[in-house]
């Protein structure tokens, strides 16, 4: 058995209880875009392609930003994606 490496001293970032697992996730059903999404989706990965490049999404409660940016990351091939929220209740959303 190889011995583990050590552990850092800064507490982790994200607690156990709110990491998903890919091994024991489950496989749930991708959603399709809508044709606005998949637009917004083009001209997210078409600008963030560029170095240095941010971005800044506006748009109305419900359309999707959430998913639009997780297939924006996932085009980019990302390895994190951070999603702010200005409150604890939209955080179950």
């Amino acid at each position: 058995m190889s011995p583990r490496p050590a552990r850092s001293s800064r507490p982790d970032p994200v607690p156990q209880r709110l990491r998903i697992h890919p091994q024991t996730a489950p496989a749930a059903a991708r959603r399709v875009l809508r044709a606005d999404q998949q637009r917004a989706v083009d001209s997210g990965v078409r600008g963030l392609r560029k170095p240095g490049s941010r971005g800044h999404m506006v748009s109305a409660c419900g359309t999707g930003k959430t998913l639009i940016a997780l297939r924006t990351a996932e085009a980019l091939n990302a390895r994190f994606l951070l999603v702010a929220v200005p409150s604890r209740d939209l955080i179950a959303q």
